[in-house]
C-alpha cells in the first residue's frame, strides 16, 4: 500500500507537558551506585564538550542558594581581577550556554571553577605544593 501523505491543517498542534517536573539526580549519587571513578577534571580535558560537562558539573555541584543568588561553596574572597572585554565576553557566553532552568552560573562563577582548576592543574605540574612545604618547614627551623 504506498500513498502520499498530506497534512491537512497548515500548522501542527504544540506539544506541552503539563506534568510536574523531576527533581535533578545527584551526580555523587549516581557515580557511587555506578562505582565510578572521576577520571579528569577540567584542567585536563583542555576543550570540548567533555570539558564543558565537568564544567557545569563543579558548578552545579557548587553553587549553594541561601535564599539570594547563589554563591559558590568553598569560595571565601570576592577578588577584583583585570579581564580583557573579549575575555569577559567569553565568560558571559560561557555562563549562558552552561544555563539551564535550574542552573545559572554568572559569569564571575564561572570564572572562579575555571580558574580554580588552572590553578590546581599548574600548581601540581611545576610541585608548587612541594617546594611551599619545605619553605615554610626551612622558616620553622630557622625562626
Amino acid at each position: 500500500m504506498t500513498g502520499k501523505i498530506t497534512q491537512a491543517s497548515k500548522t501542527s498542534a504544540r506539544v506541552r507537558h503539563n506534568g510536574g517536573r523531576f527533581d535533578r539526580i545527584d551526580p555523587e549519587l549516581v557515580a557511587e551506585e555506578l562505582s565510578a571513578q572521576r577520571i579528569a577534571t577540567v584542567a585536563e580535558l583542555r576543550g570540548g564538550a567533555a570539558a564543558l560537562f565537568a564544567l557545569r558539573e563543579d558548578l552545579a555541584r557548587r553553587l549553594v542558594s541561601t535564599g539570594g543568588r547563589p554563591c559558590l561553596e568553598g569560595t571565601e574572597r570576592r577578588q577584583k581581577i583585570p579581564l580583557s572585554d573579549e575575555d569577559w565576553t567569553a565568560l558571559e557566553k560561557l555562563a549562558k550556554g552552561l544555563s539551564d532552568e535550574e542552573l545559572r552560573p554568572t559569569a564571575g562563577q564561572v570564572a572562579s571553577v575555571l580558574l580554580h582548576h588552572a590553578l590546581a592543574d599548574i600548581v601540581d605540574q611545576v610541585g608548587l605544593r612541594t617546594s611551599i612545604k619545605k619553605r615554610a618547614k626551612a622558616a620553622r627551623k630557622t625562626g
